[in-house]
């Protein structure tokens, strides 16, 4: 059986993103990946052999994450693992069918495909005018009333059990028990009364006017927008283009959170700045971005960090979250803190090639704690993608974002709420994966344990697991390195950068060892010299460090504080040139 792998993953398997299982269950073939590549079965497995929920399983579109399941013989020839970060299957013939007739619910008992009065003047699905006196599929004229197999008018455009219109004779609906359930129009989140309050000025028709002309949204929908009040956490490479098309929309009031600056280095993939906001605070330049776009919106800016004692602050008397901080600390923050308070959120995750979307509603019956009930220990997962990014992709994923917004805004189409939404840019594939609610969930289960963000516990994204915090792996000054290679003194720097990223930017002299070979490559390491690992920011090196040290090797071992970006500035003598 193939069981794929996560980009965020593939270190634990030796940098495949496929890999061979062995066995018909669950169990089986993580019980053969885990023997055949022993890092991954840590990453799965705790020493006392119990499953970490790190990761989400699924067989094909089946949820199969719960070990109780595990035993189940598996239908179909591939299992997917889904980390926290930072699908879709196939679509039937059916699938197809059911999207290209799905609408609205209206008002009236008898509506077309296209959700109009038969006696509109609409067109049935034959093409031909609903009163016109053609026939249905099913023989009979198209207004004459007559039933589907379903029970409902065969010019209704309802959907059937199979996805395919009750009209379309696909034969595999006849019993009553097998109808599928009515379609319920979303509910906006914004009250009739805010809704009422809002008035246009002189230019919103024409400005909104690509809104206005759909049907699902029309000045309805449009006021629901303007009366909006969405929280933006991060205004970086995610929260740029989320930020630009909200605004765009005409959301009536958002507040910006990032206690970031602007960085050349941020031009890259957050389009939502320029080299004239560079050093400037990043929720300034993001507000003078959105007053360019629509000067009515009212932009509160917040230019601090995210903790357990502001953050409920921060989001009370707002509609909608919207993650967009790529980060763990962040991410359980948000959702504990839209839990207690009963808002909904969304996030977007992307790591080099691959992304996720998640909506988690008061409704939804799920929330991220459900999915991954605690962080990754600081040590167990490489860091997120913030140090290497496909520069189209978090402008895609910032896009889907905000688009889910907007359907949770005015109430139309089916929100991500249960579901989660992965995507692979390189395949270009996406897909939607189906989450269940948790009983042990800590903060929407049976008994909780967190019952207010005072329960939230910051030292969970900052301590080693298992009690390694007592022994972290220490760090060295870039000044040090430096005046330990120029006066000869005995060290090793090991690079466990990749290839790619080596061509751009060398270190001299250093021994190069990706990140993904350390373990097999154990022995290569002399444990009489200090060996300092090495990587762009300082992060990788720490895992680095850690997983050497877990193979049992003794000998002194260091992380280079900032990696080599800290080292840019640092001229050796033996070089002649800056680093």
């Amino acid at each position: 059986m193939k069981v794929h792998v996560s980009g965020i993953l593939s270190h634990y398997f030796d940098g495949n993103r496929v890999v061979d299982g062995a066995g018909e269950t669950v169990r089986q073939n993580l019980d053969s990946i885990a023997n055949e590549y022993p890092r991954a079965g840590r990453l799965l497995f705790d020493d006392g052999g119990d499953f970490r929920h790190l990761v989400l399983i699924f067989a094909g579109e089946e949820n199969r994450t719960s070990p109780s399941v595990w035993d189940e013989p598996v239908q179909g020839e591939e299992l997917f693992l889904v980390p926290a970060m930072t699908g879709e299957a196939p679509e039937s013939v059916a699938a197809r069918m059911a999207g290209a007739h799905e609408h609205h619910e209206q008002e009236t008992d008898s509506v077309s495909a296209c959700g109009s009065p038969c006696d509109s003047g609409c067109e049935s699905v034959c093409g031909s005018p609903c009163d016109s006196g053609c026939e249905s599929v099913c023989g009979s004229p198209c207004d004459s009333g007559c039933e589907s197999v379903c029970g409902s008018p065969c010019d209704s455009g309802c959907d059937s059990a199979c996805g395919s219109p009750c009209d379309s004779a696909c034969g595999s609906c006849p019993a009553p028990e097998l109808r599928a359930p009515k379609r319920k129009r979303p509910q906006s989140l914004i009250p009739e009364y805010r809704q009422e309050a809002v008035s246009f000025g002189k230019n919103d028709f024409q400005r909104y006017q690509n809104n206005l002309v759909l049907r699902e949204i029309g000045v309805q929908g449009q006021k629901r927008i303007k009366a909006a009040k969405v929280v933006i956490v991060g205004t970086g490479a995610l929260g740029s283009s989320a930020v630009q098309y909200l605004a765009a929309a005409g959301v009536g009031t958002m507040k910006l959170i990032d206690p970031n600056e602007v960085a050349l280095e941020n031009l890259q993939c957050q389009v939502l700045h320029t080299l004239r906001d560079l050093n400037r605070p990043k929720v300034a330049s993001a507000k003078d971005s959105i007053r360019n776009i629509n000067r009515d919106i009212q932009v509160e800016t917040e230019n601090v960090s995210l903790d357990a004692g502001n953050v409920e602050q921060l989001f009370r008397g707002y509609d909608l979250v919207l993650d967009c901080t790529n980060s763990y600390k962040s991410r359980y923050l948000i959702n504990d803190a839209a839990v207690l308070l009963g808002i909904p959120w969304i996030f977007g995750a992307v790591y080099h090639f691959e992304a996720q979307v998640g909506l988690f509603a008061p409704d939804s019956g799920v929330c991220y704690r459900c999915l991954y009930p605690a962080p990754p220990a600081a040590d167990l997962l490489p860091p997120g993608g913030e140090e290497a990014l496909f520069t189209p992709l978090p402008g895609m994923v910032g896009s889907i974002e905000a688009a889910e917004a907007l359907k949770l805004i005015i109430g139309i189409g089916s929100p991500l709420a249960g579901k989660l939404l992965t995507i692979d840019s390189l395949s270009m594939e996406f897909r939607s994966l189906a989450l269940v609610h948790s009983d042990e969930c800590p903060v929407c289960g049976n008994t909780p344990s967190i019952k207010s963000m005072s329960d939230f516990d910051e030292e969970d994204f900052a301590v080693p697991e298992d009690g390694r915090a007592d022994a972290p792996i220490p760090t060295i000054e870039p000044e040090e390195l430096a005046r330990m290679i120029e006066s000869g003194e005995r060290v090793t720097v090991v690079d466990v950068r990749e290839p790619h990223e080596r061509s751009a930017l060398r270190f001299p002299n250093a021994k190069v060892v990706p990140i993904g070979q350390i373990e097999r490559r154990w022995r290569e390491f002399d444990p009489q010299t200090d060996t300092v690992f090495i990587c762009k920011t300082g992060k990788r090196s720490v895992f680095a460090a850690q997983t050497l040290r877990e193979t049992g090797y003794q000998g002194p071992l260091f992380s280079l504080r900032g990696g080599i970006d800290a080292m840019k500035d640092i001229m050796f003598s033996h070089e002649g040139a800056w680093l």
